[in-house]
């Protein structure tokens, strides 16, 4: 397995996942069809499923390729938690279609919460 392959399939799943939301969220500001509503919906929630499942596979193999140890960093439990809530979302954003602004800070702040995680890795050792 090359590295750099399984980083760029990550990075191609974060990118479309965002793409989803981004695009859900934006249907939810038009007033005279929201997201629940277009025929758009079933394309981007296939797209949101597919990427979680790209992010998902590509980020077991980086945790293997990498030689993470079995003790797993707090990181990855949040890593897991922050796609576990990924995926919630879209059923947020088609549920709050009324209010795109709080769909959209929604993504946002999970969106740099993630990134956070990414760059600062909390090193605590869960037993």
């Amino acid at each position: 397995m090359n590295y750099d392959l399984v980083k760029w399939l990550h990075w191609v799943g974060i990118t479309l996942l965002l793409l989803s939301l981004g695009s859900a969220v934006i249907l939810n500001f038009r007033p005279e069809q929201n997201f629940a509503k277009t025929k758009l919906r079933v394309v981007l929630m296939a797209l949101h499923g597919s990427s979680l499942v790209v992010i998902l596979v590509s980020g077991l193999a980086l945790l293997y390729l990498t030689r993470v140890q079995t003790p797993l960093p707090l990181w990855v439990y949040l890593k897991v938690f922050s796609w576990v809530s990924f995926g919630v979302l879209m059923t947020f954003i088609r549920k709050n279609a009324q209010k795109p602004v709080v769909s959209l800070l929604t993504v946002w702040l999970l969106a740099i919460l993630t990134i956070s995680i990414v760059i600062w890795k909390p090193a605590l050792i869960l037993n």
